[in-house]
């Protein structure tokens, strides 16, 4: 039933076969002093794997479909950015697309600090495979 003020239910969107998916694929770049950095998606899609009794769905790789060809960027590196709330959590904002003027500030109405003190509780260490925290 659809209620005046239910929240939508979107886990049927993450099974959907008409769907592209893009998943995280590499961490491009990122400045462990100011959090910030840029991660490539891979563009998937659902398609059927079948076998004797069985029929399973599986992601696979997709070529882009669009129409002109080059309009649509086919694996496209997005920013993202950690930020350190306390010297217990952070906060991982994702960008799935262009942000609006003035968004980029990293300002929230949930926190009622910077999160400068709490950047000082981490330690950053770096090795060939990752960043860790």
């Amino acid at each position: 039933m659809n209620l005046l003020n239910k929240p939508p239910d979107i886990s049927k969107d993450f099974h959907a076969f008409e769907n592209t998916y893009y998943l995280a694929e590499e961490l491009v770049e990122f400045d462990p002093v100011s959090g910030h950095g840029k991660i490539t998606y891979e563009r998937h899609a659902y398609s059927s794997l079948l076998s004797f009794n069985s029929m399973d769905l599986q992601l696979e790789e997709t070529n882009p479909k669009e129409f002109p060809p080059d309009e649509y960027e086919v694996s496209p590196a997005l920013p993202f950015r950690v930020e350190f709330i306390s010297s217990r959590s952070v906060r991982l904002r994702f960008v799935s697309g262009t942000e609006a003027p003035g968004q980029e500030s990293g300002s929230s109405a949930m926190l009622v600090h910077d999160g400068k003190q709490a950047r000082n509780a981490w330690k950053h260490t770096e090795t060939d495979e990752a960043h860790r925290f």
